[in-house]
């Protein structure tokens, strides 16, 4: 993931009316978006909307009021030049048109063979559940007033669900905690706040490997890799995303504030004593 996007996708990103993005929890200015797809408009912004740059393979539509400080960037030629479809009041300072053999990144996708698992795992209101790292489940559900402390290391689910009411605690934020899902994703959860929220989206990793839309519908902070499914941010009540995202189609919805951390995990510092004779 490119350290400087908040978000990346292989196809679309559609921020919509009220979209306001940060390149960081403190900075003011906006962040910047890249989209690789050629169909139709690649990103909308929508109204009121603001971001700081834009690199696209495809059209930009600005939509009344929208702002985009910094520049839009282009990458089309020699096949296509583009110009940026503005509505009334939106504004764009610069735009300029590139080789599309000049996209500043290249991305490795990964893939992951089907986890063969057994175990399910089903956590009920008042129950706590610690998972160790290297974890197989074929079904997480933890439902509304149950609990799961995440470990540093990894944890494979093939289908996870998550709903209202639940909570997630890290065994140690900001420490590289993979979640790794494989079918099917359900988000509805909560955080728990031992730690700030941009404090966990640095360590926090959800590695999905499905096609399916997965729609987050709860807190979020960390990095979403998921390269092959479209994934719709801010649609039930929480509209605060910390963290970064790659998909294969992006779409926040209206008045959602998304602040750019770096997915950038702390290291487990080793210290060696000398002991004196």
């Amino acid at each position: 993931m490119p350290k400087e996007v908040a978000l990346y996708s292989f196809d679309y990103i559609w921020l919509n009316d009220g979209v306001i993005c940060a390149s960081s929890v403190q900075g003011k200015s906006g962040c910047a978006i890249a989209a690789e797809g050629k169909n139709g408009f690649s990103v909308i912004i929508g109204a009121n909307a603001a971001v700081d740059k834009i690199f696209s393979k495809g059209q930009v539509w600005l939509r009344s009021h929208a702002r985009v400080d910094g520049l839009i960037r282009y990458y089309g030629l020699p096949e296509n030049s583009f110009t940026t479809k503005i509505q009334k009041n939106a504004v764009a300072n610069r735009e300029f048109n590139n080789d599309e053999r000049l996209w500043p990144w290249r991305i490795n996708v990964n893939s992951v063979e089907k986890t063969i698992a057994q175990r399910k795992l089903l956590v009920q209101s008042g129950i706590q559940v610690a998972l160790q790292d290297g974890d197989t489940l074929e079904t997480l559900k933890v439902e509304s007033g149950g609990r799961i402390v995440l470990p540093v290391g990894r944890v494979v689910v093939n289908n996870l669900q998550l709903e209202p009411g639940s909570k997630i605690e890290f065994e140690s934020p900001g420490m590289e905690t993979t979640l790794q899902v494989n079918d099917n994703v359900i988000w509805r959860t909560e955080f728990e706040r031992n730690a700030p929220l941009e404090a966990i989206a640095q360590g926090l990793r959800l590695a999905y490997y499905g096609s399916k839309k997965v729609f987050v519908e709860g807190e979020w902070a960390g990095f979403i890799y998921a390269p092959n499914a479209k994934i719709v941010l801010g649609q039930a009540g929480y509209k605060t995303v910390y963290g970064q995202v790659l998909a294969n189609g992006i779409t926040v919805h209206q008045k959602t504030k998304i602040f750019r951390v770096e997915y950038k995990p702390n290291k487990v510092q080793i210290f060696a004593m000398r002991r004196e004779k």
